[in-house]
């Protein structure tokens, strides 16, 4: 938990401990190859039996490499889910439908309630600064947000969610080395449409939706709006006042207008208001004087939470589970909202896009850090301010047309350009002495790429692009006074990188491929509060997968195996300043420094299966093994500075198994009756023991949890209308998204919600 007291970022990889060699990697790859291989005569054999081309109803069209394209054409390892499968499950936010994906692990933020921490195939962040770069690129209709504030979206009105994994340096956000998350929002339709949602569940948890959309004009003008409204109470309780924490209360409002005044042109025009003043995230001190031991240290005691009190004091012993102790300031204060246009121009031979996008985040959040009724460390409060601008210009070529070659070529070159602005004011304190520092920084980031299709034949396509950015941070820590910081403090910084992927793929079939990918992605340098600066990170990606299906397309089954070399990892060190000499702490800090390497392996399979009318049935199963080859972490033990090799720890926060899996089936009751359909429904989501925070100490350790879930939904006639009882955590496991100690002060775990309940009205109206 130490990233929360101070405002430093850090990349993440996470997973077990390796023990094959590189050669043996590269067997299990060629026997992966060869498995495939062994695979094609089936699949060509199966098309053979004269079934349509493209038959079946497993037709999820996506975005993924800037052009539309049917999911299983595409050769990356993506998952899609849909504005119907959301509604479906009941998704609430952006975490859940990512738990479809498989070696995805996305969860709430730490700090407060608009943050995500999402971690691809080990890549992340659980960092809480405004100034960090996401390694996890993470865009709305398009528009790549800048900031990890503001991430948790409302699952409603989403029209598809698409989860890249692995490496997107050349055609997604900045070069982000993990993968990317891409929302689309719900468009007008050709009629008009009203719907809406009504849930009421466990927690006194109350959802209203309303949304409505359609032509204005017919085949010109279309228009949507959408209000969205959560409150709920908190799951956890403070033991001593009575307290909720962990509630939310929300309120956001989206519209959009769309736009084609001609045949070859489309405009989507967007605009989002969100709101929240839920209370403080929810933490449950475990001061137990239980020694969390690290490599530097032969024995770390105990935190100072607990020996500083009489052993004999409650504050001694953990809070019951799924309570606190932690002290409410107030509520959080969170303003977000944004616009966004979308312009498309069918030239003939090409199509002219434009991306254009400004986003404004105000965060108002109040945080008692140590969660005892102590003053520790605590947030009273930390406000951030932050502005960003970016735009994207792109050229496409048509199929078909003359930049086409006959279909044997695809282009897109493009540029982008992003100004963002922010200003951190950290109220932060220990005890009655405040040790924030403010601070802002000023990021231009500027980017040319291009990516190229060449089909020698009909089934072979080789893929290259290239994104070449520019990168320039200025950074300012304002005067803090007379005897500590006179004037202020300020430094710039450039970079320069280079980013490139290559992927050939085969069709062995019409409905059967196989494609191997080598791509490099980065993440961009920064600075630390003590104006030093940190490179960029860099990740080499090698990916072979094979994409089938079926069954007439009723049965879709993907395999990727994958190897990365992680170098100029971003990690943390821990620091601790006295500024005016008087032998007292007065600010901690975590520096980033490019302190390692690593290097990971894995495997995903992916299965969607509709076997009969109304049976839908999904799997997905990823593993992934890595480790540390260095990291190399400063610190100061007696006043004197070391350097520890911390490459023995075991990586975090993504566990060696996620798994994923699904069934429902739609009964038909009555074509005429009040209840024309009823389907039950269950999922489960299950990840295996990892390690919740970099330091790897044992507070900080998940055992492994599934989360299990039911439904029963009822449906009238044209879907009009439908009541859907439903059931989450029904175990009602126990897991922590995080854990760690606060620099020796506190310890800390940020528990999962418990076992909850309720029932859902959903209408429409054509």
């Amino acid at each position: 938990m130490t990233e929360l007291a101070t405002g430093y970022s850090g990349a993440h990889i996470s997973g077990g401990n390796i023990k094959m060699t590189t050669s043996a990697i590269k067997r299990r790859l060629l026997v992966t190859a060869a498995a495939a291989a062994a695979i094609a005569p089936v699949a060509a054999f199966a098309q053979d039996g004269g079934a349509p081309a493209n038959a079946g109803v497993n037709e999820i069209i996506v975005t993924a490499n800037k052009r539309e394209e049917r999911l299983q054409d595409v050769p990356l390892a993506v998952t899609a889910v849909g504005g119907d499968q959301i509604a479906a499950r009941g998704f609430t936010n952006i975490t859940q439908v990512t738990r479809m994906a498989p070696n995805v692990n996305v969860n709430e933020g730490i700090v407060n309630p608009t943050l995500i921490t999402p971690f691809i195939r080990g890549i992340g962040t659980i960092d809480n600064s405004p100034e960090s770069d996401m390694p996890v690129a993470v865009s709305i209709d398009g528009v790549y947000l800048a900031s990890v504030y503001g991430g948790l979206i409302d699952a409603f009105d989403i029209q598809q969610v698409e989860i890249l994994r692995g490496p997107q340096g050349t055609l997604q956000g900045r070069n982000a080395p993990g993968g990317a998350i891409n929302i689309t929002t719900r468009r007008p339709g050709d009629e008009w449409v009203a719907r809406g949602m009504i849930e009421y569940g466990k927690f006194s948890d109350l959802r209203m939706n309303l949304g409505i959309d359609g032509p204005l004009i017919e085949d010109k003008v279309g228009i949507k709006l959408a209000a969205m409204y959560r409150n709920a109470d908190g799951f956890m309780k403070n033991v001593t006042t009575g307290e909720k924490f962990g509630g939310r209360d929300t309120f956001a409002m989206k519209g959009g207008i769309k736009l084609n005044p001609s045949d070859n042109v489309d405009i989507w025009l967007s605009g989002d208001y969100s709101k929240d003043k839920s209370p403080p995230t929810a933490f449950r001190d475990v001061n137990d004087g239980i020694s969390h031991p690290r490599p530097e240290y032969a024995d770390q005691l105990g935190t100072a939470a607990c020996p500083s009190f009489d052993p004999a004091n409650p504050l001694c012993t953990p809070s019951p589970k799924r309570t606190t102790r932690q002290s409410k300031f107030g509520n959080n204060k969170i303003t977000n909202w944004g616009l966004t246009s979308n312009i498309n121009i069918d030239a003939g031979a090409v199509t002219l896009s434009s991306v254009t996008g400004y986003r404004k985040i105000r965060d108002i959040y109040f945080l008692d850090i140590d969660a005892t009724p102590v003053a520790l460390l605590e947030n009273k409060p930390t406000t951030v301010d932050q502005k960003t601008f970016s735009q994207e210009f792109r050229i496409a070529s048509n199929d078909g047309g003359g930049a086409s070659l006959d279909g044997h070529l695809r282009w897109l070159v493009g540029g982008y350009y992003m100004h963002s602005k922010m200003f951190r004011d950290q109220n932060l304190f220990f005890s009655v002495f405040s040790i924030g520092t403010d601070y802002g920084q000023t990021l231009k980031s500027k980017a040319l790429f291009a990516h190229v299709d060449i089909l020698p034949t009909d089934n072979l396509t080789i893929a290259l692009g290239a994104r070449e950015s520019w990168d320039n941070k200025s950074f300012i820590v304002p005067a803090i006074g007379a005897t500590v910081l006179p004037v202020p403090l300020t430094a710039k910084a450039k970079w320069k990188k280079f980013m490139y992927d290559a992927t050939i793929n085969y069709k062995l079939s019409p409905d059967h491929m196989i494609y191997v990918r080598y791509a490099r992605g980065s993440r961009p340098g920064g600075f630390n509060q003590t104006l030093v600066t940190y490179n960029p990170e860099t990740v080499d990606s090698f990916e072979g997968g094979l994409k089938t299906s079926w069954m007439d397309r009723k049965l879709t089954l993907n395999l990727t195996g994958f190897y990365y070399k992680y170098k100029g990892i971003q990690r943390q060190t821990s620091v601790a300043y006295d500024d005016d000499g008087d032998g007292v702490t007065d600010r901690f800090a975590r520096p980033t420094a490019n302190a390692g390497a690593a290097h990971a392996y894995g495997l995903e399979l992916e299965m969607n299966a509709q076997p009969v009318d109304g049976l839908n049935v999904n799997l997905g199963v990823g593993y992934l093994d890595a480790k540390y080859d260095k990291w190399d972490d400063a610190d100061i033990i007696g006043g004197v500075p070391v350097t520890i090799s911390n490459a023995t720890l075991p990586v975090f926060q993504a566990p060696k198994w996620t798994l994923n899996a699904g069934i429902s089936y739609e009964i038909p009751v009555s074509e005429e009756g009040i209840i024309t359909s009823i389907t039950p429904s269950a999922n489960i989501y299950h990840k295996s023991s990892h390690y919740t925070n970099t330091e790897a100490q044992p507070v900080s350790f998940e055992n492994g949890y599934s989360l299990v879930s039911a439904a029963l939904r009822f449906e009238g006639p044209d879907k009009k209308y439908a009541v859907t009882v439903f059931g989450e955590n029904l175990t009602n496991a126990y897991y922590i998204q995080n854990g760690g100690t606060l620099g020796g002060l506190g310890a800390y775990v940020q528990e999962g919600r418990p076992r909850t309940y309720g029932v859902r009205l959903e209408f429409q109206f054509k």
